[in-house]
């Protein structure tokens, strides 16, 4: 089992000079049994688009996790047992997070400071343990397609789809 420390990957262009405004595309971390992301997880001088992290076993995600991470379009977090719940402020600084997928995990709840300052389109939250949404959606204010299926919500406030 992994916990991470530091930074668990570093890249660095090995001609800086042919790829600045550029972005790599697509980072996977799967099958690695990570349980802890208490700091800063991807360490570049340039921007990352998509971001998974698969079947791991993921319990606690630090405010750091995802620093200097302002490109980041697309996040997986799937497949992590223990992963029981989540703090909404560590997605808060991603401002080019379009899809959040957090499918098959074992979130509890959707807290009330979901989606604060967030433009998420696509919000996965499948295959989870949530049973009651006290969460405000419409603090969402780009979001086209929530995925809430195979949950087991007994419970919604009123205002949780408010339009």
């Amino acid at each position: 089992n992994y916990t991470i420390q530091t930074s668990l990957i570093q890249i660095n262009p090995v001609n800086k000079s042919q790829i600045d405004n550029e972005c790599i595309g697509y980072v996977s971390i799967r099958n690695q049994q990570l349980i802890n992301l208490n700091q800063q997880i991807i360490d570049t001088p340039f921007g990352l688009l998509k971001l998974e992290m698969v079947n791991n076993s993921i319990e606690s995600i630090s405010n750091l996790a995802f620093t200097n991470l302002v490109n980041l379009t697309e996040l997986r977090i799937i497949g992590n047992p223990f992963l029981r719940s989540i703090d909404w402020l560590i997605f808060s600084q991603l401002d080019s997070l379009e899809t959040l997928d957090l499918s098959e995990n074992s979130l509890k709840s959707i807290g009330i400071n979901i989606g604060k300052s967030m433009n998420v389109k696509k919000l996965f939250l499948g295959k989870n343990l949530i049973n009651y949404l006290n969460g405000d959606f419409c603090d969402f204010p780009l979001l086209e397609n929530i995925d809430l299926s195979k949950n087991l919500i007994k419970g919604i406030t009123s205002k949780t789809f408010k339009i």
